[in-house]
Formats: C-alpha cells, sequence, structure tokens
C-alpha cells in the first residue's frame, strides 16, 4: 500500500522535470510482522535522497559554498576514483535509516552466546 501511495505522489512531480533536474527520494519500511515472525532482523526504514545527474560534483551548491565544508567535500571528491573521467555519470545520495534486530530467544534476561542481541 505504500509503495502504491508513493509511486502515484512522485509520478506527476517527475513526468514535469527533465532527468537532469529531478532528484530522487525513496522511502523502504520492512518488517518481519509482514512474514508473521519476530525473529533476527526485524524492523527497517530508510530514506534515500539522490541526485539528478552531474556533469561534475562540484555542479552541486553545497561544494562551492565557502568554508571548511567546501574544501571537505571538494578533497572527498578529488580522491574518488575516476573523478577526472567526463564519461562517468555521477550523482550525489544521502540516506538516513535504522535497522532493528531481534534475538531467537525474546524472553531470556541473560546474554545468549550463540544469539544475536537486541539491537538498533
Amino acid at each position: 500500500m505504500l509503495l502504491l501511495l508513493t509511486g502515484f505522489s512522485t509520478g506527476s512531480i517527475a513526468n514535469h522535470l527533465p532527468p537532469t533536474d529531478s532528484w530522487t527520494f525513496t522511502l523502504r519500511f520492512e518488517n518481519d510482522l509482514f512474514n508473521r515472525t519476530d525473529r533476527f532482523y526485524t524492523n527497517g526504514i530508510k530514506l534515500n535522497w539522490i541526485s539528478p545527474e552531474l556533469k561534475w560534483f562540484e555542479d552541486l551548491a553545497w561544494f562551492k559554498k565557502e568554508g571548511l565544508p567546501q574544501q571537505g567535500l571538494n578533497w572527498f571528491a578529488s580522491v574518488l576514483p575516476y573523478h577526472k573521467d567526463e564519461s562517468r555519470q555521477r550523482n550525489f545520495s544521502l540516506s538516513v535509516g535504522q535497522m532493528m534486530y531481534t534475538p531467537r530467544n525474546t524472553v531470556a534476561t541473560t546474554l545468549i552466546d550463540d544469539d544475536r542481541p537486541y539491537a538498533g
């Protein structure tokens, strides 16, 4: 249902912008309840933000702002493989997410050596 709504909400926007000007946002939600379990990898959510195609990373406004962030970003871009190769496609991507894990034994109160602990 969520994927269906996401497709409807972004489809009309994408049709009005050329690929070189449109940013892509994706939201991924995973939960083992869909499989009627509660163990191991149990839940995750992730938001991705991807730039349009860039000729150079320096074309992004963030790379042009004065100061320490600009120097760090430009240095980072310069050490990437194929930085000077004009035939390559470039995109900037930022992802934020969380993954949660549940042990096999959900009632134990002490550490179980061979089981994944609660995490996330």
